[in-house]
């Protein structure tokens, strides 16, 4: 089952505790751009918007979640967003949501699609080899073969 960005933040809240709204909906935005990227597979299924002050997350509930539904290789992503833009303020995590490609390539209030997340998180947006935990972390490494193996048999259960 593919979680929600509610699931997730709830990751997001045991490295950050208590993240303004605004700070977590870019957060968000990371951890499924960086997904896109790196595994191939959205994060969770909410749709992300282009809003006036950057990416807005369809439908995520601003209250303190409580449980995390995760698998290891997103888990591994929302450490690799936290640790990289984590301590940014929202002021300057709305402006670089909104230099960037996904959210200025899309009107105001429609969905920043899939497509432009992953082409811009593994291009102009991807990891420098010295950052990217593809190339630096064994746990991710080993996440990302065990989730690509489930959702390689789940595909084989659904045929």
């Amino acid at each position: 089952m593919t979680p929600t960005a509610n699931d997730v933040a709830a990751a997001i809240h045991r490295l950050l505790p208590d993240p303004p709204p605004n700070k977590m909906h870019k957060l968000l935005y990371y951890c499924q751009g960086h997904s896109l990227a790196l595994a191939g597979q959205p994060m969770f299924t909410n749709r992300i918007t282009a809003d006036t002050d950057g990416p807005r997350i369809d439908g995520y509930d601003q209250t303190p979640p409580t449980t995390q539904r995760i698998d290891r290789i997103y888990t591994n992503t929302v450490v690799y967003v936290v640790s990289r833009y984590g301590n940014l303020d929202v002021r300057d995590l709305s402006r670089l949501t909104r230099a960037e490609a996904p959210w200025a390539d899309t009107p105001h209030g429609s969905e920043i699609t899939h497509e432009a997340m992953s082409r811009f998180f593994s291009t102009d947006g991807a990891p420098v080899e010295l950052d990217d935990p593809r190339h630096t972390d064994p746990e991710f490494r080993r996440g990302l073969r065990q989730h690509l193996k489930e959702h390689q048999a789940a595909a084989g259960n659904a045929e």
